[in-house]
């Protein structure tokens, strides 16, 4: 659970005050959804599971600004 206040994304969720100033898993409940999103991805073609993971790589891949 402690892991998942390491996260950026959820660093800036506070940072941002969005979450209002407490940490993100006192305010919302975690739940793992692996199971469930295995029992989807082994339902996928390759090819289509192989653009899928590269889409989701590509928009959490941190971006720079030059």
């Amino acid at each position: 659970m402690f892991m998942i206040e390491k996260w950026p994304i959820i660093q800036a969720f506070a940072l941002e005050g969005i979450g209002g100033g407490s940490f993100f898993t006192m305010k919302y409940k975690l739940m793992d959804i692996s199971e469930k999103l295995w029992q989807t991805y082994t339902r996928l073609d390759p090819v289509s599971l192989d653009n899928l993971l590269t889409e989701v790589t590509i928009l959490s891949a941190p971006h720079t600004c030059d």
